[in-house]
């Protein structure tokens, strides 16, 4: 890739980060700064109340999906691990606390 090019992917790169493309249209929207505080989960010891007993992990066979459902399921909550891999879904449901559902996706 000539150096050229490779500056216009950064910038579009580093667009994408700031901000979203429109569906209606095709130009590109700033990201809105603050998101709303919504504190329903918070990790062991954090002092959040967890509102929901019951969590849905989709994607859970591995990455950053599978820790998440670890954390939930240390937290306490009951986990329901969903991934398309029956193989993974039924390792990263070996925890206590947290059940596999296959994905069936079309």
């Amino acid at each position: 890739m000539r150096p050229r090019e490779r500056w216009r992917w950064r910038s579009v790169a580093a667009l994408a980060v700031t901000a979203t493309v429109c569906w209606r249209c095709p130009t590109w929207l700033p990201l809105p700064k603050t998101r709303p505080a919504t504190r329903a989960f918070a990790a062991p010891g954090g002092g959040a109340a967890v509102r929901s007993r019951l969590a849905v992990v989709s994607g859970a066979g591995k990455g950053i999906c599978w820790h998440v459902a670890d954390q939930l399921v240390q937290a306490g909550l009951r986990v329901i691990v969903a991934c398309r891999d029956r193989g993974r879904g039924e390792r990263a449901a070996a925890e206590p606390g947290a059940r596999f559902a296959e994905l069936d996706l079309c």
